[in-house]
């Protein structure tokens, strides 16, 4: 059975009174590399222990607001996803704030596979 990626991104401007998440750390870029790093060793582990699990067929970016991450941590994460899981025709989602919203970010969004905004207000 396909599963589906729910991947937590920690970082915000700031807290929000309502969040109950694990959120509100800046998107600083020593710290984005940290996690990225976190991510893919949970990745490995997950693979080691399911070595059977490898199709996807969502991911959601949830925060958070996984809007502030950087290309590069992008880049990184989705490399990632793709060396390791079968990807096949896949929903993928980011949770987005309307002020981070630019051409430029929603093109490389829809170059790394994010295919579907989740619009905060």
């Amino acid at each position: 059975m396909p599963l589906s990626l729910y991947i937590h991104i920690p970082f915000c401007r700031s807290k929000c009174a309502y969040c109950d998440f694990t959120s509100g750390f800046k998107p600083i870029d020593e710290t984005l590399l940290k996690y990225s790093g976190y991510l893919e060793r949970e990745i490995k582990l997950f693979l080691k222990h399911y070595p059977d699990q490898r199709e996807i067929k969502s991911v959601y970016l949830g925060g958070g607001t996984p809007s502030l991450l950087s290309a590069k941590f992008l880049e990184k994460l989705f490399s990632s996803i793709y060396r390791n899981f079968s990807v096949n025709s896949m929903e993928t989602t980011i949770e987005v704030n309307p002020e981070d919203v630019t051409l430029e970010l929603s093109r490389k969004w829809k170059n790394f596979g994010i295919n579907r905004v989740s619009l905060g207000f």
